[in-house]
């Protein structure tokens, strides 16, 4: 079954990561069928392996080929299907809002945690924490940095994208 790997901030600021060197490095770890999707760390491929030890398997290959800790979160397609009918948000509210998020967790996070992060939803931007992923529902195109940095505090490592790519690597 294909996966997606999420790779968390790359082609930004010094971490500059061409997209047909990363598609190249994913095929010398034995991947099959490996394309990107945007040029934000977004590598769909097939092959064997699962969960953290793949992530740290590629985590490492990364770091060595371009020279910096690049965090991965991989995903199954069956997974972000999962994520994509999960969304705990109603049609009517996403249909409204500016942006519907999804950050990637390394792992489920506490009940506590998970409601600490739900509290900082503000009337601006709304938070809910489902299994492995954040779900953050942007409701004007002005955010309220101090609030992610809350969020982020709470639940660093994670790496954020848009339901429509999600959507779009999802088949």
């Amino acid at each position: 079954m294909p996966s997606v790997a999420f790779l968390r901030a790359i082609n930004v600021g010094g971490r500059q990561v061409a997209m047909a060197p990363l598609r190249a490095l994913f095929e010398s770890l034995g991947f099959s069928e490996v394309s990107t999707y945007i040029a934000s760390g977004n590598v769909r491929f097939g092959g064997r392996g699962r969960g953290a030890a793949l992530e740290a398997r590629i985590e490492a290959a990364l770091e060595e080929e371009f020279g910096f800790v690049v965090e991965t979160f991989v995903r199954s397609e069956a997974e972000l299907q999962a994520v994509l009918d999960s969304v705990p948000f109603s049609e009517a509210e996403v249909a409204e809002a500016h942006a519907l998020m999804v950050a990637f967790l390394k792992g489920p996070v506490s009940p506590e945690v998970a409601q600490a992060v739900a509290a900082l939803s503000t009337p601006v931007q709304r938070f809910r924490v489902i299994g492995r992923e954040l779900y953050w529902l942007r409701v004007t195109r002005e955010s309220e940095p101090k609030v992610e940095r809350a969020v982020d505090k709470l639940l660093k490592p994670m790496t954020g994208r848009n339901v429509r790519t999600i959507a779009a690597l999802a088949t």
